[in-house]
């Protein structure tokens, strides 16, 4: 390791993960949220490279029982599960053997879904996906919906039926990621709604950390896409671990949600 990836390791809160999530895949163009096939080939190399890249469940699982990450531990997350990860994404990522936890519109299984503009997979594509032992799948909501906009029975279709979806196809679904992030939309109704449906964790995209001590239902991820080369990669990686604290973007945050925080033994 070289002085510039020792020092990016220090940078690291002790015992902590980065949690990079991923939207869509392109053979060559890049855009918001989407990645090129080769940007993605060179994030992935630079990641198995310098970073220790371990499933979600592990993480948590580590956390959880308070014993010590691997140095630089990373997640990677994939949300919506359009068409474009299975296609161009996927292989990939099955090539570099890395595991990654897949959040899926559930209402739009094998379907168009209107909120995001494409197709999702379909059920037999999630078949080989958690097959493969490298893919854990949560859920993404019904709809991908505005979830602070809905009624409580609409609420209830987007958290309690999607985890069924979910639990039908690998037998459990203990993660939701919230639609649009969730940094604005998170609200107490939601969260017992989450608690009662059987949820353990839920995960956003404010922040990128996760260690002990983070709230159950707020885990952090950063959004990746774009092409990027390995000087704008390295910058955005070391950006994010010098973000040492989680901005409080309503008042709402200083509570903690039902299920507490990981470490604390309450679920």
């Amino acid at each position: 390791m070289n002085h510039k990836q020792n020092k990016l390791s220090n940078l690291f809160y002790p015992n902590s993960c980065i949690i990079v999530n991923y939207h869509y895949f392109s053979e060559s163009v890049s855009g918001l949220f989407q990645c090129t096939k080769s940007g993605l080939d060179f994030q992935l190399s630079y990641l198995r490279k310098y970073y220790s890249v371990l499933p979600l469940k592990e993480v948590l699982a580590i956390l959880e029982l308070n014993k010590s990450l691997p140095p630089k531990s990373i997640v990677i997350t994939v949300d919506d599960c359009d068409e474009s990860f299975y296609r161009t994404g996927w292989p990939l990522l099955k090539q570099y053997k890395v595991p990654i936890h897949c959040s899926v519109i559930t209402g739009s299984i094998g379907a168009y879904c209107d909120a995001i503009g494409r197709k999702v997979v379909s059920r037999q594509q999630l078949d080989e996906l958690v097959s493969s032992g490298l893919v854990t799948l949560g859920s993404h909501s019904m709809t991908h919906s505005h979830l602070h906009e809905l009624t409580s029975k609409e609420l209830i279709k987007e958290i309690v039926d999607s985890r069924e979806v979910i639990k039908s196809i690998q037998g459990n679904c203990e993660v939701f990621a919230y639609p649009y992030g969730g940094s604005f939309f998170i609200n107490e109704h939601v969260e017992t709604l989450m608690d009662q449906a059987g949820y353990d964790y839920a995960l956003t995209t404010t922040g990128g950390f996760i260690k002990r001590g983070t709230d159950r239902f707020r885990i952090g991820r950063m959004n990746l896409s774009g092409n990027l080369n390995h000087v704008k990669y390295n910058r955005l990686i070391t950006a994010m671990i010098k973000l040492k604290k989680f901005i409080k973007r309503e008042k709402y945050y200083s509570k903690v949600s039902p299920r507490g925080v990981i470490g604390s033994g309450k679920q």
